[in-house]
């Protein structure tokens, strides 16, 4: 029995040396896996993620949100799941919405976009929906003179435009054609002016000295209208166009670095270059889009400038009244009857 305890000992000094010199065997360095790398995988997830979210892009942003919880370690993550149970909820909230415009829905469209504003206010792409749908609606409200509303329904499109300086002149252009309405209608109240049991003559005197006619005057100012009119359609029909035009260029161009980046349409973009141009096209057609309600306003314009030359054209011409007088002879003895052409 000593002799095997002493064997022991003798093994177990000479294996010390070798035993203290060892070291547990880097498991995660043999595998390629490093927690710095993990961080970094599920941040760039989250950061596309939250840039998808933010635009209004929910299809996108779920599916950088799942990719979240693919990361070892975020299996379980509570941010990406509750972003996910948000996003699913609002991808049927707009679903609805596209649904009911579809329909002919616009006010229950209405109501979804707004909720979806309300869950998320950075939404830009929600904020581009309603403010094209109000800008339509004020567009044929304007068209119809129907100025009070119109002015409504820009004042709506105004609380989501990010530019808003066309919205403006249009609520400034409704509220001018009210007061014109309003002094029109004062106008028209007004009693008809009586002395001493005579009606008092609404055509002006004639000059003696023959000079302008206030008739000529009106014809001036109804021309001028006329070729304002004109002008301003003519603007607003080539601002509609260029914008059209740019947008469908970086449309043209994203479906092209797509096809490029993502041949075989499985979503995925292998490399951080490709990506990146991807993602540089995508950013700048969706700024192009919220330059939509632009075009809409444009094309609102170009349409009440046609209206207002088809009112123009069919207003009726004032005709030229003729006058008999009769006076006394400046060469003859007795009286004269003097027929006046106008």
């Amino acid at each position: 029995m000593q002799q095997i305890l002493v064997l022991l000992v003798l093994l177990g000094g000479s294996f010390y040396p070798a035993f203290s010199k060892s070291t547990v065997p880097d498991f995660g360095k043999e595998l390629g896996v490093s927690v710095g790398n993990v961080d970094e995988e599920y941040d760039r997830y989250r950061k596309r993620a939250d840039e998808f979210f933010n635009k209004g892009d929910y299809e996108n942003a779920l599916r950088q949100y799942r990719n979240c919880l693919e990361v070892p370690t975020f299996e379980n993550d509570p941010y990406a799941k509750g972003r996910i149970a948000l996003g699913e909820k609002l991808v049927k909230l707009q679903q609805d919405a596209y649904q009911a415009l579809n329909e002919g829905k616009g006010n229950v469209a209405v109501g979804f976009f707004e909720q979806i504003v309300a869950e998320n206010p950075k939404d830009s792409i929600t904020k581009v929906n309603l403010t094209d749908y109000w800008t339509s609606e004020a567009t044929k409200s304007y068209a119809q003179q129907n100025y009070g509303q119109a002015r409504a329904q820009y004042q709506e499109a105004l609380k989501y435009a990010i530019k808003t300086a066309l919205i403006q002149v249009q609520i400034q252009n409704s509220e001018a054609f009210l007061r014109q309405k309003s002094e029109q209608t004062a106008k028209a109240a007004e009693p008809t002016q009586e002395l001493e049991g005579n009606v008092i003559s609404t055509f002006p005197a004639e000059s003696p000295e023959g000079g302008n006619r206030p008739e000529a005057t009106i014809r001036k100012k109804y021309m001028g209208v006329k070729i304002l009119a004109a002008a301003v359609g003519l603007g607003a029909g080539a601002y509609a166009y260029t914008l059209n035009k740019q947008f469908q260029s970086k449309l043209d161009e994203v479906n092209r670095i797509g096809k490029m980046a993502d041949p075989d349409g499985d979503n995925v973009i292998l490399t951080p270059g490709e990506f990146n141009q991807w993602q540089t096209a995508y950013l700048g057609i969706i700024d192009a889009s919220q330059n939509r309600w632009k075009f809409v306003a444009s094309l609102g314009v170009v349409g009440a400038a046609a209206v207002a030359e088809v009112i123009l054209l069919a207003l009726p011409r004032k005709k030229k009244p003729t006058r008999l007088r009769v006076e006394s002879s400046t060469q003859n003895i007795g009286l004269a009857i003097r027929y006046t052409f106008r």
